[in-house]
């Protein structure tokens, strides 16, 4: 198994919301699986895949995991006339984002094909998992710290825009390439920010109702190491961070969230801290 290497102001007392977006994968450990639906929409995915139309191969290949994130077991699908191929949809979509260059889209997909043990049922198919994953991370990680953060600024305005999805994946983005320093960097061109993505995403994953996720992101967060000493540049935001502190002081009372948005990214997280 490959060791990946190492989140604004609250606006408001955390609410736990169930504001999470479009319809997404299920639990590794949920029994749902439309697998009639799902081997159509793979089948057409697929199709596009095998001729190495990689942008046109994501919307079915999507759906289809959507439709069946984790079958029960095995399954090999006959592509009309093309042979047979293992229902491995994350692993496929991990590979399409690589060949269009979007390397982080290609890592999340890489690393929820190993939550939804797709290695299990892919096998041979999945043999360069690993290195794939491992090359992923080397697109994204800076050798130096940057003067700049493109995906800390991006995920700055799509949390203005409300584009909570969008925000945490910038700022998981932004994890990826260099690790929470706390140091002052500008999140939007103009304005000094202290570079704290881990407590920017624990902010998006409230807005996305994912509360035991967003707890777990602040505890790891340098944005406490700041506050115990003062430190002028989360000065702003202290308040903030104390009501959200004391709302996660008690993990045990959070309310289970089991949206796929919250899957996902627990998903994600396990792999994080590895």
């Amino acid at each position: 198994m490959m060791k990946p290497r190492p989140a604004v102001l609250f606006l408001c007392v955390l609410t736990w919301t169930s504001s999470a977006p479009r319809v997404e994968a299920a639990s590794p450990d949920a029994p749902r699986c439309d697998k009639p639906r799902a081997e159509d929409a793979f089948t057409e995915g697929f199709d596009h895949y095998s001729r190495k139309r990689w942008a046109a191969a994501i919307p079915g290949l999507e759906e289809a995991a959507s439709l069946c994130p984790r079958p029960d077991g095995p399954w090999v699908i006959s592509l009309h006339g093309f042979g047979q191929a293992p229902y491995i949809p994350y692993f496929y979509l991990g590979r399409c984002h690589i060949e269009l260059k979007d390397h982080p889209s290609a890592l999340r997909h890489l690393y929820l094909s190993i939550c939804f043990e797709e290695p299990a049922r892919g096998k041979s198919r999945m043999a360069d998992l690993d290195s794939m994953t491992d090359a992923c991370l080397k697109h994204i990680r800076s050798p130096q710290r940057p003067q700049k953060h493109p995906f800390f600024s991006e995920g700055f305005t799509a949390y203005v825009q409300e584009k909570w999805e969008k925000a945490a994946e910038r700022m998981w983005d932004s994890l990826q390439n260099w690790p929470e320093d706390g140091k002052t960097t500008y999140s939007n061109g103009r304005w000094p920010e202290a570079y704290l993505p881990r407590f920017q995403l624990a902010k998006a994953l409230d807005k996305l109702g994912c509360p035991r996720q967003a707890c777990e992101l602040l505890e790891r967060s340098l944005v406490n190491d700041l506050v115990a000493r003062g430190n002028p540049r989360v000065k702003a935001e202290s308040k903030e961070i104390e009501e959200l502190r004391a709302a996660c002081a008690d993990r045990s009372r959070l309310p289970q969230t089991d949206t796929g948005a919250c899957q996902r990214w627990a998903c994600w997280l396990r792999q994080e801290s590895r």
